[in-house]
This record gives structure tokens, sequence and C-alpha cells, in this order.
């Protein structure tokens, strides 16, 4: 750990969070700074796009856990197409949204996605809506529909966590030439989380705005954006979405 004793710049004004151990963070920023020298960087960095990190680090705890570290916000945000880019509104049912959740409320959730989605049309992007039905039963439990206000240009019925299994969303999306999605709803560690995941894995750019997304308790949520959705997609919130799409 001898890199995490370097000096770095001082933070800079637009960040994001950053999820994972101080340990972790200190080799990662010294790993893109050596590769700025032409240095072999300590750690796999991988071709995902990635901020040019700076951050200003107590250097004095290389090792200690922190929950939460500031990093530059990465610049996807800065080279959006909308006309490439597909909203995806995971599980806005009247069931759903009407459970008690954290640390976001339903219909606050509910709110953000409708005005994402109105700048995503008018940028000239896709908005699809995702609902989940049961398999093998006759019929699905009072309150499956989607809320009042929200509906897709596309919508998907899926019957698992995640919206892309046995759905043709991936194929959709492809036909359009879609790269980006943006991915809102309930619950994060659900059907939201299981959707990012899959989304990485097929190559899409992934953007999650925090405040767009809520679970069934607070630390499910903030478990998975300050733990997993930084390595797989750039954490903003929907006004930051919204400044980029117009």
């Amino acid at each position: 750990m001898e890199e995490a004793q370097e000096t770095f710049p001082a933070l800079p004004d637009d960040v994001v969070l950053y999820g994972g151990t101080f340990e972790r963070l200190v080799q990662e920023i010294a790993g893109q700074f050596h590769a700025q020298d032409g240095v072999q960087p300590p750690l796999p960095l991988g071709d995902r796009p990635t901020s040019a990190v700076t951050a200003a680090l107590d250097t004095s705890r290389p090792c200690v856990p922190a929950t939460r570290v500031w990093i530059a916000t990465l610049p996807i945000m800065e080279k959006l197409d909308p006309r490439r880019t597909a909203l995806l509104l995971i599980d806005l049912m009247t069931r759903i949204v009407e459970q008690p959740t954290a640390p976001h409320a339903g219909s606050a959730v509910v709110a953000r996605s409708l005005a994402l989605a109105d700048a995503v049309r008018k940028a000239g992007g896709l908005v699809v809506a995702v609902r989940a039905e049961r398999p093998g039963v006759a019929e699905q439990p009072p309150g499956s529909e989607l809320v009042e206000g929200i509906a897709g240009d596309l919508e998907i019925v899926k019957h698992t966590w995640g919206a892309f299994h046995n759905t043709g969303l991936e194929e959709a999306l492809r036909r359009q030439a879609i790269d980006t999605l943006i991915i809102t709803g309930i619950a994060t560690n659900f059907g939201v989380e299981q959707t990012a995941r899959f989304a990485d894995e097929f190559g899409f750019a992934v953007i999650l705005p925090e405040d767009a997304a809520t679970a069934l308790d607070a630390h499910a949520h903030e478990f998975a954006f300050d733990y997993i959705f930084p390595r797989i997609a750039t954490v903003s919130t929907t006004a930051e979405v919204v400044a980029a799409l117009e």
C-alpha cells in the first residue's frame, strides 16, 4: 500500500458518492494517476468509463473502511446522447408503490420518474415501462397495474426480478441503437439492481439516479448505492440527469 501515501489534488466541486473500502479507493486512485504517467496500475481498471479521479484523502488511515468518500462525476454524464438513451421504469405498480419504503417514499420515486420520462422524451429518447406478472396464476394480485401517469413508449412484462430475462428487452433496445440506460423504480435491491447488473453485463452504460429509486428498508437501498452501483453504473440525482439531457 505504498501508493496509498501519495498526495492527491483537492476535491472538485462536481462530485458523486463512491462506495467501498478506503483502501480500495486509494489503490484505484493511485492506479489512475500511475496510468497517466505510463506506469502499470496496481489494480486492473477495466475499460468501463471511470472518472478522472481526484480526491482529498486522509492517507493516515488508508485501510479504514469508509462508508462514503467523494470522487469526481463520471464522464458519461458529459457526453450523454439522448437519442441513444432509454429510461427504464421498474415495477412502478400500484401495489408496490403503496408499500412502506425507505429512504424515499414511493410517491416521490414516481414523481421523479415522471420528470425523467418527460425529459427523455423531449430530448428524443425512449421510455420503457416495466411491470411484473406472477407466473402460473390465473389472475394477478390487485394493484398490479402501472400507477397513474406511468406509461412507456414500450411496455415490458417480466416474470423475474430483472427486466431482461425472456422479455425481448435487449433486442428491442438494440433495434433502436440504444446504448445508455437510466434506471429508476422500486425496489432498489430487487428489480432495479437485477436490471442494472444485467444491463452492465450486456454492455449498456447505466445511470442510476439515487433519489428516483427506493427499497423496503433504507439499509438495503444505501448498501446498493454505496457498494454495488458505483462498480457498474454512474450514480447521480434526478436533477443531474435532467440537466444532462437538456
